[in-house]
């Protein structure tokens, strides 16, 4: 499908919370494709919300399927680290948490090395002591080579 096995990408979201604050993301990563089945990516993201920073690193793995010449689909699942620095009214609490997600991700060819890619179907889960979870749907932009 695309120019090359190697991809950067920029994408933006959103976190709709269940049990756990509403957010907005933004983040980078570097993603490899290995034998046109398997991808694998480092990512970084900042979280951002009223009253509310994050900052998280994960490693990302999946299986595509490819549909047709231009249009892929991603399975894939994130393990990562996330640590929240929460505004509270009387104190700054700090929260270092496991992040956990599942999702599917559209992968769509505009040009040779250009993809868009959409992730309307994405859950997280977010872990220390107490579980939080989140619907965090996102688009983002990757240039392959």
């Amino acid at each position: 499908m695309a120019a090359g096995p190697w991809a950067v990408s920029a994408e933006t979201g959103a976190g709709i919370g269940f049990f756990f604050a509403t957010y907005g993301t933004v983040g980078v990563g570097v993603a490899r494709q290995l034998w046109q089945r398997i991808e694998v990516e480092a990512a970084f993201r900042v979280v951002a919300a009223q009253q509310l920073v994050g900052l998280a690193a994960a490693a990302k793995a999946g299986v595509l399927l490819h549909l047709s010449r231009r249009v892929d689909l991603l399975f894939f699942w994130r393990l990562g680290y996330i640590h929240f620095r929460a505004q509270l009214p009387t104190t700054t609490l700090g929260v270092h948490t496991l992040l956990v997600a599942v999702g599917a991700e559209v992968k769509l060819q505009l040009a040779p090395a250009w993809e868009l890619r959409v992730a309307p179907i994405a859950g997280s889960g977010y872990w220390n002591v107490l579980w939080g979870f989140v619907m965090e749907p996102t688009i983002g932009l990757a240039y392959r080579f």
